[in-house]
């Protein structure tokens, strides 16, 4: 992917309104009435559309402002038990509230009744702006259920204008014709989302926006002391769901593999790794993009997804190695596979695969975590497992006795005897020889 401008993302408010759009500190709003010609003794309701335009999670407050008279003078004829709603927005999201209003069948007939929502906002951290003042980047591609909603809110015609006064107050304009006493609906005040950084694919302008953050508050996270534990219990967990149930060393070696991804998106000890290419190197990416923005930029798998959960929700910064190790699983296996290959290909002086193979590999291994079923010996060993005794001596945390995982694989490999089929005997020659090559690269401090 490329990263050449600030970001813009879709002006969902604009594909609704056509163009109007009120813009109130960092939120764009536009206002109409659901029907705009209301019968007498009949309910409506409000319509406020709301985008955030920054990269922040936003308090919005709406307020109805109902007409405090009709055309003939009198009072109360315009109510709601329900005037004010709070909205906690997530960056860059958009959607609509609704406010429920009740017209008496004593109101006057008159075709423009003035109503207003008075709106106030908050961000709650220093914003970024990532939709333009005018308008957002094309919306793409909807699903059918978003299709339809957004084709019923095209149907209300939306204004923008504000009140002239204090405070932030935009109006529209209704009708009334005449009705009959009815029964009063007692609707509630509602919000309904339409679209979030869920729904958001350009890597690129995620890349540009959130890249310092990434430096700042994850990578120096990635260490294998904050790391292996984390990643250990979700390998336990994730491949006992899958059918196929770890024994500890096994389960251990396995996220020691992953978190050898993660150590070299900032490998602060080992600098360079001949057997990791550089889309592992966080650090040197982010670098080489603030001296040449126009630079291509590749990510691993886990760094994109996790930019994603970045731009929907912020709070991931305090907890990255969480987020990763539950919500971002499969991404960080897709990233491992094809290292552990390369890894296990240089140490055993055997190829196993071509490097297109083991990108392939590494989603048949995922869809198996997924179907909970299919997972056996072969593809738990080669690469996972053996690639984390690969990298045993290069991920260590304070409790580790490099000597006993070699040993305590040696008596797993064992108990796994019954599983070698003539199918999985190469995986079980590959791990002997393995074992034994690095129980003398340890031996001998080689």
């Amino acid at each position: 992917m490329s990263a050449t401008s600030p970001p813009n993302y879709p002006d969902v408010l604009g594909t609704l309104t056509g163009g109007p759009r009120c813009n109130i500190n960092v939120v764009q709003l536009a206002l109409a009435v659901r029907p705009r010609v209301v019968r007498a003794g009949k309910p409506f309701e409000v319509v406020l559309l709301v985008q955030n335009a920054s990269d922040v999670d936003v308090d919005l407050t709406a307020s109805l402002r109902l007409p405090e008279r009709d055309a003939r003078k009198q009072k109360d004829q315009f109510v709601s038990r329900h005037p004010r709603l709070v909205v906690g927005l997530r960056p860059a999201e958009a959607g609509y509230v609704t406010l429920p209003v009740a017209c008496a069948a004593t109101a006057a007939v008159y075709d423009a009744y003035k109503i207003g929502i008075a709106v106030q906002v908050k961000p709650l951290a220093k914003p970024q702006r990532i939709r333009q003042p005018q308008g957002g980047g094309p919306l793409g591609t909807l699903n059918e259920a978003a299709q339809a909603e957004f084709e019923e809110l095209r149907k209300l015609y939306f204004t923008a204008e504000k009140r002239f006064g204090p405070g932030d107050v935009l109006e529209t304009t209704f009708g009334v014709l005449p009705g009959r006493l009815g029964r009063i609906v007692d609707t509630h005040p509602g919000w309904v989302s339409l679209w979030t950084m869920a729904e958001y694919t350009d890597e690129a302008a995620m890349f540009s926006l959130y890249a310092p953050l990434i430096a700042e508050h994850v990578l120096p996270k990635l260490r294998p002391q904050y790391t292996v534990e984390p990643l250990r219990e979700a390998t336990l967990t994730n491949f006992e769901q899958a059918g196929y149930a770890l024994k500890p060393v096994e389960a251990l070696l396995i996220a020691k593999m992953l978190a050898r991804v993660l150590q070299l998106a900032d490998p602060v000890d080992d600098l360079t790794d001949y057997r990791a290419g550089h889309v592992y190197n966080v650090l040197q990416t982010i670098n080489r993009y603030n001296e040449a923005p126009d630079a291509r930029v590749e990510l691993p798998y886990w760094c994109a997804g996790l930019l994603r959960a970045i731009a929907d929700n912020r709070a991931v910064l305090q907890q990255p190695v969480r987020v990763i190790s539950r919500a971002l699983y499969h991404d960080l296996i897709r990233d491992a596979v094809p290292l552990a290959v390369e890894i296990i290909q240089k140490d055993a002086g055997q190829d196993i695969s071509t490097p297109a193979e083991a990108h392939t590999y590494a989603d048949s291994i995922i869809r198996f975590l997924q179907a909970g079923d299919g997972l056996d010996f072969e593809r738990v060993y080669v690469p996972l497992v053996l690639g984390g005794l690969s990298v045993n001596e290069q991920v260590i945390t304070k409790d580790d006795r490099l000597d006993k995982i070699i040993l305590e694989l040696e008596t797993a490999l064992d108990e796994r005897s019954d599983e070698q089929t003539d199918a999985a005997a190469a995986a079980f020659e590959l791990a002997r020889k393995l074992i034994d090559y690095h129980s003398q690269q340890f031996r001998y401090g080689v």
